[in-house]
């Protein structure tokens, strides 16, 4: 059937409704319209370039964790999704190129590694990449093996009450 391209339109309109209704209800229950933009400040965030805080690592690579920040994962997840979405544009999948490199350089550019490890888990084209490689056994055996010990690791940390959210 043909759609109504004003339908379309109304469709497109609902995605920053979502944030305008927010928005309203923020106004009303603490007087700020913006309060979550300035809640970003106690987390460390800042406007500024994604490159940032992967640089910041390099030049400082043994600053592997804080308490509850495990910065080398995130860095090394910040990589390997920057690297998917790449590929996926390379390979012309335009839209789930687009979607994996704005979905990791808009948390990159409030001058963080913070949570990267978090917002990796909804990526779908990481998963597709990792599908992808994984058609060889021995990239899928190696995978597996991967993800085991960081399975066992995580569960450890959470076992020896290390106290950690992969912020």
């Amino acid at each position: 059937r043909r759609e109504r391209p004003v339908w379309r339109v109304l469709a497109l309109a609902l995605v920053p409704a979502g944030t305008g209704v927010f928005m309203v209800h923020l106004g009303r229950a603490v007087g700020n319209p913006l309060a979550f933009a300035q809640a970003q400040g106690k987390w460390g965030r800042s406007a500024g370039f994604f490159w940032q805080p992967l640089v910041d690592y390099v030049a400082d690579p043994r600053k592997v964790a804080e308490p509850w920040n495990l910065i080398a994962l995130n860095f090394v997840l910040a990589l390997l999704i920057l690297g998917a979405g790449a590929l996926l544009l390379y390979r012309r999948q335009w839209s789930a190129g687009a979607y994996a490199l704005v979905s990791v350089l808009l948390p990159l550019s409030t001058g963080s590694l913070q949570s990267i490890a978090r917002f990796a888990l909804v990526i779908f084209p990481l998963f597709m990449v990792l599908a992808m490689a994984g058609r060889r056994p021995l990239v899928d055996r190696t995978f597996f093996g991967i993800f085991v010990f960081f399975l066992g690791w995580l569960v450890a940390l959470v076992t020896l009450g290390v106290d950690f959210a992969l912020a």
